[in-house]
């Protein structure tokens, strides 16, 4: 089965070389039961490992099978281990966490035996060596003749022809003892068995063959008792574990240990809301930042708003707006936009007011002081800057002409904090109910209900004599003057120009003088109620910004159908963000609060960039020193399993797996915690400015830190021989 021709091994110290076998030749067979003694030092141990493969020799040449080993790399050794050695150790090198059941069923799953039969076999191997009673204990709860039984039946389930034993009664009782030597005697009828002992008379009895070592020699071998020589027998089949064998090792594993598991896991779910809080909480101040500002085009730049138009300038169905209404992130949709950026009177008998409307979506109810949360259209939220009492009605005006809208009442119902700053351009802001936005009324003169018939912000680029380019936005109000005749509107000439343009009508040149302009445009009105509408210039103004006029019946048969443009109500820019990237193209869409169409790049600024590397480095430092404890505490479970014939690749990738594993279980835990943390505390966010792709992201880095963790073990690990590493541990 195994011969041995001239081998030597050398061991170097500081200083020294120091020989551990000398010259060795030696034959061992099937069916023998072979004791190697000696005194302490003699070499005995050093040939044990040899044979077993867990240490390499230097000279000279050892066959298994008629198979030279000594061209063996590591992975064939480890393979070798695996397919023909079984192990009994005097230390028992046993899994303490694992129960005997799961001891002896991990040496059938690493040689492949079939799943459905594995518990029924180590259940029988058990038995055998006579510790059924104790089959789901805790191996570290087992006396030591109870541990090196166990190991026995470990060694049997490999089902290998060679059994090794190193001082396996060493720690041992004289009963316990012979227990074990009997259990070898019996084994060794099928296999090759060697056992090390220093107390050769207890292994006497037993033994068939005796081998005495001095100073790295053979210096007697004698047979004790003739044995019929079993027929060499080959080793088990070679099997690489499967995946679903390594997922339930890897959670075994992990169940196996529940303290080290759950401080490890703690580590990773604080470390992880760590990171989501440093994330959340710079997106929240970027995007909280942009609501103090001036924009000449809008009045409510609220950072949550985005104004929508449709390209082909036909006015919005309700399956649209509801469409709207139904996207991820949008609040609510204030179907006529225009009252967001009109500034209105409000006037009784001791009060008056100037106010921009703003919707509710926006208002957190930490704000209010007084009162109550208007919920009707004719209810409104003031600043509490007078001490007026509540329940006042107010007449409402038109901003400009101060135009009496005749019997539409305001009343406020509430007052939010007076040290609460909102840009509101010439006046405070007035929070009302959604349906004060939403209309359409029976009478559109009770409300300032009136759209544009374009997009409210274009920008025209004027390209001058030296090339350049100047963005200009114009900013258009809207009155209602009965002076101006139905199907008529006014507005200054470069004004009605662009219009004109951007509706793919004439195009007149801005450097031609002109009295007047007219075009036609052809509206989609089933009703027919307007077919074309007159643009002509207005001298009502010579003011920078650009004024428009229409009669009320004008501006009711274009507007009152359906509204043009509409707003969408986000909660802050983040969201504002996502709503405007995954808006198609069939929209015109504004972010007042940027003053730009283009899409906000949803990446890391280098001020996060560097915030979160720091992050991550403290995250990195503090999740290595507290996996380093855990996975170097199992160190001695990875050798022993080495011991046994699991395969470096196995090992890496279960050790790889348990990483994958710890960061998942981690983020799944830190998602209930942080919920649980925002139920209890309002103003803390966590998760709110993660988007799906972030945590996409998240979990790569973490496992990336798990696995370069662990990847960083295992070269210590495999870097060394098993008898090497497993004399350090013991």
């Amino acid at each position: 089965m195994i011969r041995l021709e001239g081998i030597s091994k050398y061991y170097t110290t500081d200083a020294n070389v120091v020989m551990g076998l000398r010259k060795v030749n030696l034959e061992l067979k099937i069916g023998e039961f072979v004791a190697i003694t000696g005194e302490s030092g003699s070499g005995k141990s050093t040939l044990l490992n040899v044979i077993s493969g867990l240490d390499k020799y230097d000279d000279g040449e050892m066959y298994v099978l008629g198979e030279e080993t000594s061209y063996y790399s590591t992975d064939e050794l480890e393979q070798y281990r695996k397919l023909y050695i079984g192990f009994v150790f005097q230390n028992y090198n046993i899994i303490d966490s694992y129960t005997v059941l799961e001891n002896v069923m991990i040496a059938l799953a690493l040689q492949g035996y079939p799943k459905e039969k594995r518990k029924s076999r180590a259940l029988e191997l058990i038995d055998k060596v006579g510790l059924s009673s104790h089959v789901n204990h805790r191996s570290s709860k087992l006396s030591g003749g109870q541990k090196q039984r166990a190991v026995i039946a470990r060694a049997l389930a490999k089902d290998c022809p060679i059994i090794v034993a190193d001082e396996p009664t060493g720690n041992l009782d004289q009963q316990s003892g012979e227990m074990i030597m009997a259990l070898l005697k019996e084994i060794a009828k099928e296999k090759l068995v060697v056992v090390v002992t220093h107390n050769y008379e207890q292994v006497a009895p037993y033994a068939t063959r005796k081998i005495r070592m001095y100073d790295g020699e053979i210096v007697e071998d004698k047979e004790l008792k003739s044995v019929e020589i079993k027929e060499e027998r080959a080793p088990i089949a070679h099997y690489q574990m499967n995946i679903i064998d390594l997922l339930r090792f890897s959670l075994k594993n992990m169940y196996r240990i529940p303290k080290k598991s759950m401080i490890l896991l703690l580590f990773t779910m604080v470390s992880i809301l760590s990171v989501f809080l440093v994330y959340s909480n710079y997106q929240r101040s970027n995007s909280e930042n942009t609501y103090y500002g001036y924009n000449s085009v809008f009045t409510n730049l609220h950072p949550g708003r985005l104004v929508v138009k449709k390209r082909d300038e036909t006015p919005f169905t309700l399956s649209e707006i509801n469409r709207f209404e139904s996207m991820n992130r949008v609040l609510s949709v204030s179907n006529y936009d225009l009252v967001n950026d009109l500034s209105i009177s409000l006037f009784n008998e001791d009060y008056g007011r100037q106010i921009n409307p703003r919707s509710l979506v926006y208002f957190d109810d930490a704000w209010l002081v007084r009162g109550r949360l208007p919920q009707n259209e004719n209810e409104v939220l003031l600043r509490d800057w007078d001490g007026s009492g509540l329940g006042i009605d107010f007449e409402l005006y038109l901003d400009g002409k101060n135009t009496s809208v005749d019997g539409y009442k305001l009343t406020v119902v509430g007052y939010y904090r007076d040290d609460l700053y909102l840009y509101g351009g010439s006046g405070e802001i007035g929070f009302f109910h959604e349906d004060f936005f939403n209309g359409p009324k029976d009478d559109l003169s009770q409300m300032p209900r009136i759209m544009t018939l374009f997009m409210m912000t274009n920008q025209i680029t004027v390209h001058q004599e030296n090339n350049a380019k100047d963005n200009v936005i114009f900013k258009s109000y809207y009155y209602l003057n009965s002076q101006v005749p139905f199907n008529e509107i006014r507005m200054q000439i470069d004004l009605a120009q662009y219009i004109a343009s951007q509706l793919g009508l004439d195009v007149f040149s801005p450097f031609e003088s002109l009295t007047g302009l007219s075009v036609t445009s052809i509206l989609p009105y089933e009703d027919g109620t307007i077919n074309n509408v007159t643009f002509k210039e207005t001298t009502l103004s010579s003011s920078s910004f650009e004024l428009i006029e229409m009669s009320l019946d004008t501006a009711q048969a274009l507007f009152y159908q359906a509204p043009y443009q509409i707003t969408l109500n986000t909660e802050d820019k983040f969201d504002a963000t996502l709503v405007l990237d995954s808006i198609s193209s069939d929209y015109y869409v504004v972010y007042p609060a940027g003053a730009s169409e283009s899409s906000f790049a949803n990446v890391l600024t280098i001020g996060l960039l560097f915030i979160m590397l720091i992050v991550l480095g403290f995250v990195y430092i503090a999740l290595n020193l507290v996996q380093k404890n855990v996975i170097n505490s199992r160190k001695k479970d990875f050798i022993i399993f080495r011991s046994i014939g699991a395969s470096r690749r196995d090992l890496v990738s279960i050790l790889y797996i348990e990483q994958v594993f710890y960061v998942l279980f981690g983020f799944i835990f830190s998602y209930v915690a942080g919920f649980l943390i925002q139920l209890q505390f309002k103003n803390v966010v966590i998760f709110k400015y993660i988007i799906p792709q972030m945590h996409f992201w998240f979990i790569v880095i973490f496992v990336g830190i798990g696995l370069m963790m662990a990847r960083k073990f295992s070269v210590k690990l495999f870097g060394k021989s098993v008898i090497t590493t497993l004399k350090s541990e013991n």
